[in-house]
């Protein structure tokens, strides 16, 4: 965790703020999130809002929401004793690739796009599991 990021209520301005604009970390934040955190600081009711909203994942309304983007700045091989999830996703589009007899993607690096599934990171392109709960 960044401990050197904030994000909060400003209670003199009444707003909800992050003094990051863009934090690559957390993919998913459904339009209306900020009106949601909002209900909460403000002590109104949000329980229905937050079933609505987990409903709507489950059903998968934010599902183009959920893809990551990451960067390969190595080859492939070159990751060895630290294999973070989006070389776990592109070494399993790289296997695909090649079982269909499509060219390699990834194998020199290039820009993967993957989600988090319940059986680990997956290609978004080529998912077979279901969306991690």
């Amino acid at each position: 965790m960044d401990w050197t990021s904030f994000s909060g209520w400003h209670r003199s301005g009444g707003r909800f703020a992050s003094d990051s604009p863009a934090r690559r970390r957390f993919a998913f934040s459904p339009s209306g999130s900020k009106n949601k955190y909002e209900r909460i600081f403000l002590d109104k009711p949000f329980e229905g809002s937050v079933k609505q909203t987990v409903s709507e994942l489950l059903d998968g309304k934010f599902e183009p929401e959920l893809v990551l983007r990451k960067r390969l700045r190595r080859k492939l091989s070159d990751y060895v004793k630290n294999v973070p999830p989006h070389v776990q996703a592109a070494r399993k589009a790289e296997s695909i690739r090649k079982q269909r007899n499509l060219p390699s993607m990834y194998e020199s690096g290039g820009w993967i796009e993957y989600v988090m599934t319940a059986n680990g990171p997956e290609p978004r392109h080529f998912r077979e599991s279901a969306i991690a709960q």
